[in-house]
């Protein structure tokens, strides 16, 4: 552990940076997520729907259905998942902000710590979130050949 002394502006500044990364994070991903999930259940459920009244072979209905379905669950799965990663990025990010907090009111910095809590945020990937979206994508595309 070795501890610097910092300037309180630099902290000031980088308290202020990590507070307003935190409320953009939080604005956009509800935002973000409520949207992509909507069109993902929308187009799915549209399909599903839609197969209902189509004159095909029992086999390619059932195939279409399962794929509207999957995608429906695929998108229920990219808004659990982007709550968990969101979840994740928010506390790292408060845990941040007191970081920065605390080296304003000391005016002494724990480079280790900061390294660490950079680690912890740079850990947090959402590509679990992306592979939902993708699949659902995909069997959306899937039922809608069928």
């Amino acid at each position: 552990m070795s501890e610097t002394t910092f300037s309180k502006e630099l902290a000031s500044h980088s308290l202020i940076r990590t507070s307003d990364a935190r409320r953009v994070i939080l604005e956009e991903h509800s935002s973000a997520f409520k949207w992509l999930m909507a069109s993902f259940l929308a187009i799915n459920g549209g399909g599903l729907v839609a197969i209902a009244d189509l004159e095909a072979a029992r086999f390619w209905k059932l195939f279409a259905g399962g794929a509207f379905w999957w995608g429906i669950v695929c998108a229920l799965g990219i808004a659990w998942r982007g709550q968990v990663s969101a979840r994740a990025a928010l506390a790292s990010l408060a845990k941040m902000e007191a970081f920065w907090a605390t080296v304003v009111a000391t005016e002494s910095m724990d480079t280790g710590v900061l390294s660490e809590l950079e680690r912890e945020l740079d850990s947090i990937k959402p590509g679990a979130s992306r592979l939902f979206g993708w699949a659902s994508l995909a069997a959306f595309s899937i039922g809608l050949v069928c």
